[in-house]
């Protein structure tokens, strides 16, 4: 390791470190993480109008992390009043959990915020080159994949 490396693979590789130097996980909405936000968007997303709400078994399933991890993050999520539990009406050892008004309202300006970021992006990038950024982000992460593919 003792080379030094320079051109396109050790440029490529910086600029993507410097992403890391960013503040991005600073949430839009004070007192939330990006997990909390997460959890919230699974559940504006994934829960049925006129349902009893989610299982927890069935966040974690979407988000891809453990249940005690899904767990943990409703119960924060609870006590700031953003969802509620309730107990399934067929099957009384199955909690279910649902957004409030609140946690609704909130979910929506976490992503409205997030939203506005990204056409200020395209304003600042202009049309052109804001379709090729997203075309050549998407083949970076097909390259990726496939790259995590092969290891496995």
């Amino acid at each position: 390791m003792s080379e030094r490396r320079d051109g396109t693979p050790q440029n490529l590789m910086n600029a993507f470190m410097r992403f890391k130097k960013l503040h991005w996980h600073h949430s839009p909405v004070n007192g939330l993480n990006h997990s909390d936000i997460g959890v919230l968007l699974c559940l504006l997303k994934n829960s049925k109008p006129d349902t009893e709400g989610m299982k927890v078994s069935e966040i974690s399933g979407f988000l891809r992390v453990k249940p005690p991890t899904v767990t943990q993050i409703i119960n924060q999520l609870d006590s700031k009043g953003l969802v509620q539990r309730t107990v399934d009406s067929k099957d009384r050892r199955v909690v279910r959990i649902k957004l409030t008004k609140k946690g609704v309202d909130t979910v929506e300006t976490a992503h409205e915020s997030f939203y506005s970021l990204f056409e200020e992006l395209v304003d600042f990038l202009g049309e052109d080159q804001s379709k090729t950024l997203t075309f050549l982000i998407n083949q970076v992460f097909l390259f990726f994949s496939q790259s995590q593919e092969k290891e496995m």
